[in-house]
């Protein structure tokens, strides 16, 4: 009895791997390049920087106070093979020499919402200058170290933008602060997520 079951074993082992196929094929998996950035809230989003007068007769006026809705930088980020990582830059155009003597910073918070490699910022960076004239001001790296990453799109995720400005009167010339007129002018502020 014995050796007919170790038969039937052996059999049936035999049976099994002369009737085992195998067929397979390859499944492409394609990942998207992305490079997108936002300013929430995306309507409502004008910030609005007030100097005041000074307190005593003699002084100049003094550093602005910001209003208007908080603004984030929210963004997604797909990074290619070839680059390290990325960056967001921010730049001012629309500068006028009526606002020469100013000096306008944003800093872009590190995003704690979000994952993947979200970046880190740079700290308060210039995007007007006290002497700039131009119609375009200097080109500033506000946040680094960007990979693939996404920071969500809730009322309060992504990088918060914080703008601060101040006049510089001892840095100034007479014609400069003489230049300065009562009045709103308007900047626009523009980021760019680019690669390193």
């Amino acid at each position: 009895m014995r050796k007919i079951i170790i038969a039937l074993a052996l059999l049936s082992g035999i049976y099994t791997e002369s009737f085992a196929q195998t067929t397979s094929h390859n499944v492409s998996i394609e990942i998207p390049a992305v490079t997108m950035i936002r300013i929430s809230p995306t309507t409502g989003n004008t910030k609005t920087l007030t100097y005041s007068a000074p307190a005593v007769a003699g002084d100049p006026i003094t550093g602005a106070v910001a209003s208007g809705a908080a603004l984030y930088l929210q963004y997604s980020s797909i990074m290619g093979t070839a680059i390290t990582d990325r960056k967001i830059y921010v730049t001012a155009t629309g500068v006028t020499s009526l606002t020469n003597g100013l000096n306008v910073k944003v800093a872009a918070a590190t995003p704690s919402s979000g994952s993947g490699v979200l970046g880190t910022t740079t700290g308060a960076q210039v995007v007007l200058a006290p002497t700039q004239t131009l119609a375009t001001g200097t080109t500033v790296k506000v946040l680094d170290g960007i990979t693939s990453c996404y920071t969500g799109t809730g009322a309060t995720d992504g990088s918060l933008l914080t703008y601060t400005s101040d006049v510089l009167p001892a840095t100034l010339s007479s014609a400069q602060y003489g230049a300065l007129r009562a009045g709103t002018y308007t900047i626009t502020v523009t980021y760019t997520l680019a690669d390193n």
